[in-house]
């Protein structure tokens, strides 16, 4: 009897142990923090290489040949095709040229995406609604440059006459190298529709150069970085974008206010120091995203008050973090991944932490939070393997409630999960000793029944 209760309390560790490692996160997907771009498809029709949907016309969803100049047909079932729908080519390994018919009204931003081996977007004449030029989508008067295919080579230039290059409009084209911008590209008109896209350049592993019209009274390429200018002036107000193949640390003047949207994502191989302009309000979304070598200190100013999400995602080398007394907020994923930080203090201006925002920090040492601080989401500190010591709440700070138990539940689980599993392995080898205890036992009985008949 004795026995068997203790095969039961090993089991029911076991299980405890699991369960914990469920409802706590610990068990971790690190690869599935977001999601594709387009969702889910319902009531597509099959049509030879081709699946669609029926929407007033036929939208092509997938295409699954392996043509290398593939022409899109104007009909499918005798309806009238009438759009490209997201990723619609990215099962093409071998195409390298598509040709868009006149039927065509309507391209889904992401319709070209993953469709590495594509150099060339072609449009018939007679399309009321898109052109093409150099191998380059257009809208119909080329004042918008839609998309850039991703095989695309060498050095790519905007025709005169584009206002605006599209979000993402040179996703993953990472063989062209250099690009020049025109003059008629001009600043936004406060609606986002004209000037740079965002994420525009994302994705550019090879680009080297950057350059602009010297008559441009919008944009600048200053040290090799391009910057939007302020109100038509010489000041440079905005970084857009520094190319991903950059080494040496950036210089960013004094008058920049805000750091774009991806402006440094990708840049593997830029070492730092960086010195935040004092007068920047705004670090974009993924702005120093996967800077793997960015080193030394980054120091928030305290007139920041904006930062974008995954804004320092995987900057692996990055030593020293100082927060500036202007920031709110701090958002899912901002330094994830900041794996050679060792100090890290929140100051008294921030009130919420976001899911995964310091997640996987794992060098930390000393983590001391602000006096305001009053919500901190799922895994924000997951991770913290290196924290020694307890987490330090200033004289003020979140006492007590569900805020402060969250906080150290979140800090613990972090630096308990290799513990976790050691426990398990080791309740599992009791398991196995037990049972084999237990048959030892079983048969050992049996032989004593035998010699008693």
């Amino acid at each position: 009897m004795e026995l068997m209760k203790k095969i039961l309390l090993v089991l029911i560790c076991i299980v405890s142990l699991n369960y914990n490692s469920l409802i706590y996160g610990i068990e971790i997907n690190e690869q599935n923090y977001g999601s594709s771009i387009s969702g889910h498809v319902d009531n597509t029709i099959e049509c030879g290489d081709y699946s669609y949907i029926d929407s007033a016309g036929a939208y092509i969803v997938e295409y699954r040949g392996n043509e290398e100049t593939l022409y899109l047909p104007t009909e499918l079932d005798g309806k009238k095709v009438v759009g490209i729908y997201s990723e619609c080519f990215a099962l093409c390994t071998n195409t390298k040229k598509i040709v868009i018919p006149n039927t065509i009204e309507t391209i889904f931003d992401d319709a070209f995406i993953n469709c590495s081996c594509l150099e060339e977007i072609e449009v018939l004449e007679g399309n009321e609604y898109y052109a093409s030029k150099d191998g380059m989508l257009y809208s119909t008067d080329y004042y918008y440059l839609v998309k850039v295919p991703e095989g695309k080579k060498g050095a790519v230039t905007i025709l005169n006459s584009t206002y605006y290059i599209c979000d993402f409009a040179f996703l993953n084209c990472t063989k062209v190298t250099s690009v020049h911008i025109p003059a008629s590209l001009v600043g936004t008109d406060g609606n986002g529709d004209y000037g740079v896209g965002i994420g525009a350049f994302w994705g550019t592993e090879s680009l080297e150069t950057i350059t602009v019209d010297s008559k441009s009274r919008s944009y600048v390429v200053y040290d090799g970085v391009l910057y939007k200018l302020k109100n038509n002036t010489t000041t440079k107000e905005v970084l857009i974008k520094c190319p991903d193949t950059r080494t040496n640390c950036v210089y960013i003047p004094p008058t920049v206010t805000e750091i774009a949207d991806y402006a440094f994502c990708g840049c593997e191989n830029l070492v730092g120091p960086i010195n935040l302009p004092s007068n920047l309000i705004k670090i974009g979304e993924r702005a120093f995203c996967n800077c793997k070598s960015l080193d030394g200190a980054i120091n928030i100013p305290d007139t920041t008050t904006s930062l974008g999400s995954c804004a320092f995602y995987t900057c692996e080398s990055l030593e020293e973090l100082n927060i500036g007394n202007g920031i709110k907020d701090i958002p899912t994923d901002c330094f994830a991944y900041c794996t050679s930080l060792k100090k890290l203090t929140i100051p008294n201006s921030v009130t919420d932490i976001r899911e995964r925002a310091f997640f996987y920090c794992t060098g930390v040492e000393s983590l001391t939070l602000g006096n305001n601080v009053a919500s901190i989401e799922s895994w924000a500190f997951d991770y913290f393997k290196s924290l020694k010591g307890d987490l330090i709440n200033p004289s003020g700070a979140i006492t007590g409630g569900s805020v402060a138990q969250k906080t150290v539940n979140i800090l613990g689980r972090g630096r308990e999960i290799e513990n976790h599993q050691k426990q398990i392995k080791k309740l599992e080898k009791q398991k196995e000793d037990l049972e084999n205890e237990k048959e030892l036992y079983e048969k050992s009985i049996k032989k004593k029944k035998k010699k008693s008949e």
